[in-house]
């Protein structure tokens, strides 16, 4: 186990070297100059500070030693200065770390309380009426678009109940209550998304571990159906489950950009938004590179999770 896991924490750091390079080179082809965010029109700039200004960024250097001196820079923690906020990089990540980790929990956490449940009871009530209807319910989440749920959802409850989620962000440790009821909508909204998918996926491995020998005989031996499945099915059935669910944390966050952006939350995705917006260079691939990481990370801890579950797949 020891070695399978240092096989994948060296794959994930040569994809996370590559992932730097690439996002700092796209960063670089988008339209406009750095410098221009940061100082302002070229007209009201005299030449020989604007030429000493692009030193001083160090953007007049060749692409491959501007990129160096970033990578020895981010390995120590420094991403650089936001051109828009003017303030550290990380500074900014570490404002909005907090925020879009919990939307990113509640919303898992919704995610879960739905999906495992109702995929379990779908798969043991196959073609009754419960199983249809969480067909049906699964299928919608998949189908529309979490944007669009968002915005119909802040549309038909301001009219019909007169209801709005708080316009501004209260930290939890500030005020428990009013925070939670900032983030129930965009988290309840992010996890039906998330839950649909799972709730597919728990169903269909369900079935087919049903269908298994061992699941036959273990009835046939006169064990009660819900020791059958707490025993003998679920941790098989769940192994696909787990990995679905680390490679649905991407669209967790991409989702975030949205829903942060919709309900004004200053967390990472709300930043990143607004920088690409602004063409903040250096606030973008930070943001990015973090996202990345983060993204790179749960799904190693998804191979080790599916590794425990199933051992044979440490020496494949």
């Amino acid at each position: 186990m020891t070695a399978y896991i240092v096989r994948r924490l060296f794959a994930a750091l040569f994809v996370l070297l590559l992932m730097s390079f690439v996002v700092f080179r796209l960063v670089r082809w988008l339209p406009g100059d750095a410098l221009l965010v940061k100082l302002g029109e070229a007209g009201r700039i005299p030449p020989d500070k604007m030429e000493a200004a692009r030193k001083e960024m160090g953007i007049d250097r060749p692409f491959m030693v501007q990129y160096a001196s970033w990578l020895s820079r981010a390995i120590r923690g420094d991403l650089g200065r936001s051109l828009i906020w003017d303030e550290g990089v990380a500074t900014r990540l570490r404002k909005g770390v907090p925020i879009t980790l919990e939307l990113a929990i509640l919303s898992s956490a919704v995610a879960i309380t739905i999906a495992l449940p109702i995929g379990i009871l779908s798969a043991v009530k196959q073609d009754t009426l419960l199983d249809y209807i969480a067909r049906v319910v699964a299928i919608t989440g998949l189908a529309v678009p979490s944007f669009w749920l968002a915005t119909v959802a802040l549309l038909y409850l301001t009219l019909w109940f007169g209801w709005t989620p708080p316009l501004r962000y209260t930290p939890f440790f500030d005020d428990p209550i009013t925070n939670l009821k900032t983030f129930i909508l965009p988290s309840l909204i992010l996890g039906f998304s998330l839950g649909a998918s799972l709730t597919r996926m728990t169903r269909s491995t369900v079935l087919e571990v049903l269908r298994n020998d061992y699941v036959r005989t273990a009835r046939a031996k006169g064990l009660q159906d819900r020791i059958v499945i707490a025993r003998h099915v679920l941790k098989n059935a769940l192994i696909p489950v787990v990995t679905i669910f680390g490679l649905q944390v991407t669209n967790l966050l991409g989702g975030s950009v949205i829903m942060e952006s919709l309900f004004s939350f200053p967390g990472i995705g709300g930043v990143t938004l607004q920088a690409v917006s602004q063409r903040d260079y250096t606030q973008i691939q930070g943001n990015v590179l973090f996202l990345g990481t983060i993204a790179l990370m749960m799904n190693v801890l998804v191979d080790i999770s599916y590794a425990w579950l199933d051992p044979r797949i440490r020496y494949a």
